[in-house]
């Protein structure tokens, strides 16, 4: 979609909103033990990521990015796992 073309025109960082959410996704995926990988990550886990980039894309700000580097940071130091694992 022209949203989620959007989201491919932004120069990718070391963190994300995405990644706050579903962490490692080899790890993320395993922990769903989907029966096809590929198939879910294209029609589950893909979308999902680019809802939550298209969300962050429209409501951008400064404070916003400094939250996400500063949760990031904090899962760093605390070695926690996304929100869904």
């Amino acid at each position: 979609t022209p949203e989620q073309s959007d989201v491919l025109q932004v120069r990718p960082g070391l963190t994300s909103p995405a990644y706050l959410v579903f962490g490692d996704e080899q790890t993320f995926i395993k922990s769903v033990n989907p029966a096809d990988i590929e198939a879910y990550y294209v029609r589950e886990l893909l979308p999902e990521k680019l809802r939550i980039e298209i969300q962050y894309l429209q409501a951008w700000s400064i404070v916003g990015d400094l939250r996400i580097i500063a949760r990031t940071a904090a899962r760093l130091i605390n070695g926690s796992g996304g929100s869904h694992g």
